[in-house]
């Protein structure tokens, strides 16, 4: 039995502070290790359609730059990073940002 995919421990989004993101991108480091040990070859995550502090453009240059510095873990290890399409409109109710949440 070999498993196909896990949850990313990586704490990407607008919640977490540059020095949590830090801290899981070291956790991460590890985990992929035993990850590619055990022959699973994907990890997945999603991203929020909404940010309460940033407008689109700011979170998207925040996401871009937390996804760099997931990827040389990801070359390294021979992982790929799937991300979960969430674009339910009620996720976006009651939030001051719109982000990603179509897929036109």
């Amino acid at each position: 039995l070999i498993p196909a995919s896990c949850a990313c421990s990586v704490l990407l989004t607008e919640y977490f502070s540059d020095h949590e993101l830090k801290k899981s991108l070291k956790i991460f480091e590890k985990d992929a290790e035993a990850l590619h040990y055990l022959g699973c070859s994907t990890v997945t995550m999603a991203i929020d359609p909404f940010a309460h502090q940033y407008n689109y453009y700011e979170n998207f240059r925040l996401i871009a730059s937390r996804l760099k510095k997931m990827k040389p873990i990801l070359e390294e290890s021979g992982i790929k990073l799937a991300l979960e399409f969430v674009g339910a409109p009620t996720r976006r109710l009651n939030v001051p940002y719109d982000f990603i949440h179509t897929l036109d």
